[in-house]
């Protein structure tokens, strides 16, 4: 079984890019430009909601159904696609507290392709780029929203960059606006 993992420090505490991910209209905010998502439904909370979404698959637009649980108010919640492109999609996102103003997201996705073990291993690569792309974004949208620096422009010493490791995105998003509430 395939699996992606991103993590990024945040400018916020873990409570509070929980929170942000908790605001209605946050998935929405965090699809990327580029996707062909279109959102249908969204209902409940983390702790218990739906979603519902169109998704360009190729040439192919596949409805997804996806639930949200397994939530720990501030520390993680879960989603899993109950119908959709993939065979299986678990997404696990995790806020870790690192000090008293950052916290580090993590998104951890395991999904198996249509078809089993062939299309795991022969897909797996380019899944893995597609992934990458969106999750940078999803990344550098909620440092920003949360009043972070743009990642590209932040330089050593800088609580964004951990030595030995990616953080993000170099990428620079300058022309975004907050959700409703967010300074």
């Amino acid at each position: 079984m395939p699996i992606f993992e991103r993590r990024s420090v945040m400018p916020a505490p873990a409570e509070e890019v929980f929170a942000y991910h908790a605001r209605p209209g946050a998935f929405g905010r965090l699809v990327p430009p580029w996707s062909r998502v279109r959102l249908l439904d969204e209902s409940g909370d983390l702790s218990g909601g739906s979603i519902v979404f169109d998704v360009r698959v190729g040439p192919v637009r596949r409805r997804w159904v996806g639930e949200t649980g397994s939530a720990l108010p501030g520390a993680q919640f879960v989603d899993r696609q109950v119908e959709g492109p993939f065979a299986s999609w678990e997404h696990v996102h995790r806020f870790v507290p690192v000090d008293a103003g950052h916290s580090e997201l993590v998104d951890h996705v395991e999904y198996r392709l249509p078809a089993g073990d062939l299309t795991d291993l022969v897909a797996e690569r380019a899944v893995g780029r597609v992934l990458t792309r969106a999750f940078r974004f999803r990344h550098e949208r909620t440092r920003l929203d949360l009043g972070g620096t743009p990642c590209g422009r932040t330089g050593p010493g800088s609580p964004w960059r951990s030595p030995g490791r990616a953080v993000s995105s170099a990428l620079i998003w300058p022309t975004i606006s907050p959700l409703p509430g967010i300074a």
